[in-house]
C-alpha cells in the first residue's frame, strides 16, 4: 500500500530541513554576538582600570620622591614648590610651625596629570585629563602626599 501526500506530511517527514538550519545558525550568531560583547566589556574595563593603575603608580612614585627631597633640602618657612616631569604635575606647599626647640614643616603633596603628555587613554577609557596650558581647571589629583620634618635647634 503506497503511502499518499496526506499521509506523509503528517507523519512530519514532510518539512523543510534548510528552514531548520536557518533558525538554528541565527540563535548560534545570536549567542556569539551576546557572548562577544560582554567580553568585549570585561576587556575595556580592564583596560581602564590597567590605565588608572599606570597612572597611580606614576603619581605615587613622583610624590614620595618630592617627599624625599622634602626631607633633605627643607629649610625655608612656608614655600610653594611646583615642577612637571613626564606630564605629571606636582606641586610641594610647605608650612613651618616653629617652637623654641625647633621648627616643625609640614608638606602637602599632590601629584596630577597636566594633559599635555601622551597618557595611553582608550577610547572607551573614562579618564578625564584637563586641557594643556589651563591653569583653572579643575585639577583631578591622582595621589597625595603628607610628610613633616622636624628640625631641631638643640646642639648636641
Amino acid at each position: 500500500m503506497a503511502l499518499t501526500e496526506d499521509k506523509r506530511t503528517k507523519r512530519g517527514g514532510g518539512g523543510n530541513p534548510i528552514s531548520a538550519f536557518v533558525i538554528e545558525a541565527v540563535f548560534l550568531i545570536l549567542f556569539l554576538v551576546a557572548s562577544l560583547a560582554v567580553v568585549m566589556s570585561m576587556l575595556s574595563l580592564s583596560y581602564r582600570q590597567e590605565t588608572q593603575a599606570a597612572l597611580t603608580t606614576r603619581a605615587m612614585s613622583y610624590a614620595m620622591e618630592s617627599a624625599e627631597r622634602f626631607v633633605v633640602e627643607c629649610e625655608s618657612d612656608t614655600a610653594t614648590f611646583s615642577r612637571v616631569e613626564d606630564g605629571m604635575a606636582i606641586r610641594c606647599d610647605v608650612t613651618s610651625f616653629p617652637t623654641t626647640a625647633g621648627t616643625l614643616y609640614y608638606a602637602h603633596i599632590e601629584v596630577y596629570p597636566t594633559g599635555d603628555v601622551p597618557v595611553p587613554v582608550h577610547p572607551l577609557a573614562d579618564i578625564s585629563l584637563p586641557a594643556a596650558g589651563d591653569e583653572n581647571a579643575k585639577r583631578d589629583i591622582t595621589f597625595e602626599l603628607d610628610t613633616a620634618r622636624y628640625l631641631s635647634r638643640v646642639v648636641r
